[in-house]
């Protein structure tokens, strides 16, 4: 019994590992899908993405200076479109908005690993862009608080060195 390819692809894009979502190739992209990862880890549904402009879904955080999230994947999405290659984005820092406990929204500090691939039809023309993203977010904090406890270490021991002669 034969399976249709389509079948196949599906499956694999929507049990993937790694989060990702399919955009239309514009300045003002749509989000056409999205996979259960991606679901999962920005807790939302699909009904609330499919269709909606992706900078409506995922906005800025407009109370943080820091955020560059939007700036950044509309450059690596421009990018994407002109040079019909893949961009791979560094650590990004991007807030989303996540339902709290209480059901309010808030912005959550989020950090992310994306590559932005060019998907072509048939005849070479550019279909849609695929996002894929890994929450790094857990380990980026780690890193950062380890990086912060070093710091304060070498500081420490710096600071007892210099005080041990006036002792």
């Amino acid at each position: 019994m034969a399976t249709p390819t389509f079948s196949i692809y599906q499956a694999v894009f929507d049990w993937s590992p790694i989060g990702e979502y399919l955009l239309s190739a514009s300045d003002d992209p749509v989000i056409l899908a999205v996979n259960d990862t991606f679901l999962r880890v920005s807790g939302r549904c699909r009904d609330e993405l499919i269709g909606r402009r992706l900078f409506e879904a995922f906005p800025g955080d407009p109370a943080d200076d820091g955020d560059t999230g939007v700036a950044a994947l509309r450059a690596s999405l421009k990018r994407v479109i002109a040079n019909r290659t893949p961009d791979t984005m560094p650590l990004q820092r991007y807030p989303i908005r996540v339902a709290q406990q209480d059901g309010v929204e808030a912005f959550e500090e989020r950090y992310w690993n994306a590559i932005n691939i060019p998907v072509f039809g048939a005849a070479g023309d550019l279909v849609c862009i695929a996002h894929r993203t890994e929450d790094v977010t857990e380990q980026t904090q780690v890193a950062e608080a380890l990086a912060h406890s070093t710091n304060r270490q070498a500081f420490q021991l710096a600071l007892s060195d210099r005080l041990r002669p006036l002792t």
